[in-house]
């Protein structure tokens, strides 16, 4: 299932830090836009629920649990957590 999910970036240099995380969750997005919004300024559409799970994981951090990534993956791919 298709998935686009807002995220906030802070970094001085949002590509940058967008493309790091990409890199490290092995994601391939679909499309990527870039708002000057302080909050949700990157939109990304992933192809599968398993694609936005790992994007999420790796941009939260070593220790999200599974409800927080609930509040950006639609419930849906929550069984592809376990």
């Amino acid at each position: 299932m298709k998935q686009i999910i807002n995220y906030d970036f802070v970094e001085d240099n949002t590509c940058t830090a967008v493309a790091q995380v990409l890199e490290i969750a092995r994601v391939t997005p679909l499309s990527i836009a870039f708002n000057n919004n302080q909050f949700n300024n990157v939109r990304v559409e992933f192809s599968s629920t398993n694609d936005a799970i790992r994007f999420t994981k790796v941009y939260l951090g070593d220790d999200c649990t599974s409800g927080d990534i609930m509040e950006y993956v639609v419930n849906d791919g929550i069984a592809a957590l376990s």
